[in-house]
């Protein structure tokens, strides 16, 4: 099984662009990655980070009664403009995986895959609780880039 650990984290917001994904789910990584592209682009996402608490790029994931829904934003402490998307985190015990890839993309890819993939399979102590997950592009080192997924867990009875 992949490394991972759990963290106890503060509860916490994320603000910025959702999109909702279509199709069947083997679509769902090139909806993403557009959509990472489009969104990390346009001038407004780089106003948002004048309001974030890090230089964080935040990529959310949730599960809709319809399909999935998908955002990309920023860490904030104080609510922004009411056209964002809010998604809020509850405070608690996360599943926390580090990870790397050539590519903010490919490295949220990478992670998603040893997560759901792997480590939430084999965890025997802990249980994915649902609600939104993400993953968190947190710098490059020479031509990778670096990250964690943060995925809300809680202790099996």
């Amino acid at each position: 099984m992949a490394d991972y650990r759990i963290e106890k984290k503060d509860a916490f917001t994320v603000v910025g662009f959702e999109k909702d994904l279509s199709g069947d789910y083997s679509l769902m990584p090139q909806q993403k990655a557009d959509f990472w592209q489009q969104a990390t682009g346009d001038p407004a996402f780089e106003k948002l980070a004048q309001k974030a608490v890090n230089d964080y790029e935040f990529a959310v994931n949730e599960a809709t009664p319809d399909g999935a829904r998908y955002y990309v934003g920023r860490q904030v402490a104080a609510p922004v403009q009411a056209d964002w998307a809010h998604i809020h985190f509850d405070a608690g015990n996360y599943l926390v995986i580090d990870g790397t890839g050539a590519t903010a993309t490919e490295l949220f890819s990478n992670l998603e895959k040893t997560a759901f993939g792997d480590v939430l399979k084999n965890l025997t102590d802990y249980q994915y609780v649902g609600g939104p997950n993400t993953t968190i592009l947190q710098g490059h080192k020479g031509t990778q880039a670096m990250g964690e997924i943060w995925i809300p867990v809680t202790a099996q009875a």
